[in-house]
Formats: C-alpha cells, sequence, structure tokens
C-alpha cells in the first residue's frame, strides 16, 4: 500500500512515519510502501478483518493521505504476500503457478502488474530481498520457520470484497493440495492440464486474453475444490469466488482513489481498535479448526447486520447481498452490480455434493 499526500504531492516515507515499522501497520523493504502484518487466522472472513484491524491501526498518523494499492502505484511495485502454516512443496508450487496464476491474469489490472512483474526493484532493501528479480514472477515462494510466503500476487487489498476472494481462493487451493484432493494440479488429467497451460511471458506481459480463455476449464474445478464442500469450512465462502465473475468482466480489480473509503477506516472506526481483540483461531484439541456455523453468525453476520443492515445468507451458510438477483459482497455498491451475460451460466452454478468430512483426517496437516 502506498499513502500519497495529495497536497504535497508526495509519497509519504512511511518507515519515517509509523511508531512501530516491523508491527501490524508497519514498512519493510522500502520506506515507502506500507506493509500490513495482520494477526494469522484460520477463516478467510477472519483474516479479512484482522488486515481491516491492521489498516485502522495506521490511521491516526496517516489520515490526511489517500492509502491506495494495486500492482504498480506511485512508480513503487506492491505485493500481495499470502503466508501459509504448512510447508512449501513442489505440488503446492505447481498448483499454486498453474491454477492461482490463471486467475491473476483475468483479476489484476493488465497494465501495471505488466509493469510489476517486468521492473527490478531497487529501493531498500528491495534488490537484496529480491535477488535482483521483479517482483511477482511464477514460483516466488519464500519458505519461513512456521510455513512459506506466497508472493506472485500483486496486492490486491483494494475493497473487503476483493481481499476476501483472493484469500478464499488462494487457501482452498494450498488445501486441495495439501490433502492430494482431486482438483489439485498433480491429480488433474493430462488433457485438463494441457488446456490449462500457459507461457510464463503471457503472465509477465499482462497477456489477459490468454487467461480469460482458460476461465470455462478453470471455474468447474474450482467448483469442486473440497474446501467448498457442504460440512466444510470455506463452503460459505464459495459466493465471494463468483463475486469475482463480476470483478472479471468489468476488466479486473482496480485501484480505487482511497481505499479507506471500501474499508470503512473512520476515526470513529479507528478509535475504537485499541479495544479490539483478534479475530481468535477456530481451532480446538489438537490444532483442528472447527467450523461452527451459529459461533460464525454470532461473532460475524449479526455485528455485520447491525453495522450495514444489509447482510443474509442463503440455505447453505453463504454470505451475500441480493441487488438485482446478484450475490454480491455487502460492500459492494448498487451502482457497481450490473448484468453480466457472459458469465450467467458460470455464475449460477453451485459446488457438487459430497459425503461430510472428518477433521482429523482432513486437517491432519
Amino acid at each position: 500500500m502506498v499513502c500519497y499526500d495529495h497536497d504535497n504531492e508526495r509519497v509519504i516515507d512511511i518507515a519515517n512515519t509509523v511508531e512501530e515499522p516491523m508491527g501490524e501497520f508497519g514498512a519493510d523493504g522500502h520506506g515507502f510502501t506500507a506493509e500490513l502484518r495482520p494477526k494469522a487466522a484460520v477463516y478467510p472472513l477472519d483474516l479479512t478483518e484482522n488486515t481491516r484491524i491492521a489498516l485502522l491501526k495506521g490511521y491516526s498518523l496517516l489520515s490526511h493521505c489517500s492509502w491506495e494499492a494495486g500492482p504498480y502505484i506511485r512508480e513503487k511495485p506492491l505485493g500481495g504476500h499470502v503466508h501459509f502454516g504448512i510447508p512449501a512443496s513442489d505440488t503446492i508450487k505447481e498448483t499454486l503457478d498453474n491454477m492461482a496464476a490463471i486467475m491473476l491474469g483475468v483479476l489484476e489490472p493488465s497494465e501495471t502488474a505488466a509493469i510489476r512483474r517486468n521492473t527490478i526493484f531497487t529501493g531498500r532493501g528491495g534488490y537484496v530481498n529480491n535477488q535482483g528479480k521483479p517482483y511477482g514472477l511464477l514460483g516466488d515462494i519464500k519458505n519461513k520457520p512456521w510455513g512459506f510466503e506466497y508472493r506472485t500476487p500483486s496486492s490486491f487489498i483494494v475493497t473487503p470484497g476483493v481481499t476476501t476472494a483472493m484469500y478464499t481462493l488462494l487457501k482452498a487451493l494450498v488445501f486441495e493440495d495439501a490433502i492430494q484432493g482431486p482438483s489439485s494440479w498433480t491429480q488433474l488429467d493430462a488433457a485438463t492440464r494441457k488446456a490449462l497451460a500457459f507461457k510464463p511471458a503471457d503472465l509477465y506481459c499482462g497477456n489477459r486474453a490468454v487467461f480469460l480463455e482458460k476461465l470455462g476449464t478453470l471455474w468447474p474445478i474450482l467448483q469442486n475444490l473440497t474446501y467448498f464442500k457442504p460440512g466444510m469450512e470455506g463452503r460459505p465462502l464459495w459466493s465471494s469466488l463468483k463475486y469475482l465473475l463480476q470483478v472479471i468482466e468489468k476488466g479486473g480489480f482496480r485501484a480505487v482513489p482511497d481505499m479507506k473509503d471500501p474499508w470503512k477506516i473512520t476515526a470513529a472506526a479507528a478509535a475504537k481498535v485499541t479495544a479490539q481483540r483478534p479475530v481468535p483461531h477456530r481451532r480446538t484439541g489438537q490444532g483442528v479448526p472447527v467450523f461452527d456455523w451459529n459461533e460464525f453468525q454470532g461473532e460475524f453476520l449479526e455485528a455485520a447486520r447491525q453495522d450495514t443492515g444489509m447482510l443474509t445468507a442463503n440455505a447453505q451458510g453463504e454470505i451475500f447481498r441480493i441487488i438485482n438477483g446478484r450475490l454480491v459482497p455487502e460492500d459492494t455498491p448498487a451502482a457497481e452490480v450490473v448484468e453480466t451475460p457472459g458469465f450467467q451460466e458460470l455464475w449460477g452454478t453451485e459446488p457438487a455434493p459430497t459425503l461430510t468430512w472428518s477433521p482429523d483426517q482432513i486437517w491432519g496437516w
């Protein structure tokens, strides 16, 4: 994220502004880009809320600036680096490089995404940290003591809806590979892998048309990811992926003039953040996440209804608003919801039913 002072026409040096450069709202590598380190969470919506808390912690110092995110903002490359609490593997890398990358190819703004992937970052710490290569190349994974960091995506925290969908997509793909589910890359048949294959140069140059042609092949695979099956933790989040179809239809996500607006980053909200606790990990026993819909509804859904008066849920527990017959995240303005005839067939699809899952078996990793 970049903070831009329009009065003085300059990008703010975050490292010399924030109180804790290595805190939740801090700086790293390049002082002119803010790095968010939200508290870890198991459930993607929890991570979205923790991301908002991290943003709120920067309000008191930088409320006078416009906050901007995207692949390449104010001549600064920005990354949407996501951390996972399991070790990286060659098969996880293949799943992300061959499946998540297709979604990046249709979701990221093509022009600025191409600039990011073709510009060597020479700012403070950037050249050393990235070994003299551009940010966002395929296979850009860094091992960490707790697991790994996936660094190929650009900064996608433009709105809560896009953020939730991206967190969900990436977790669902990593989870599928971790359990070697039928929709992981290595388990797909050769014909399907061939249909999804692309040249790295297509991603690096922002050749969006190549990836749009592959969406019809990829989408049924995403539908059948284990994470979205009935009884699974991710089932209520399938609607967030369907929302991405509208984002794709509009040409991908766009940098907004000021992220504080869609994220509802206000003085009143920032004043409360010090009293808030991070959303707890939904774990019990031997590190096995337990998703309790009633608990989730009590902790999140009712609070969101009080805040916006807009949310509802369907029989499968998917959270959405209905505008013009479309399921959309609660932060989507009605004026932004348009007819999308080219995606009607995909939009109406639902994940296929499956047997109930065993937490000990699936979450053992």
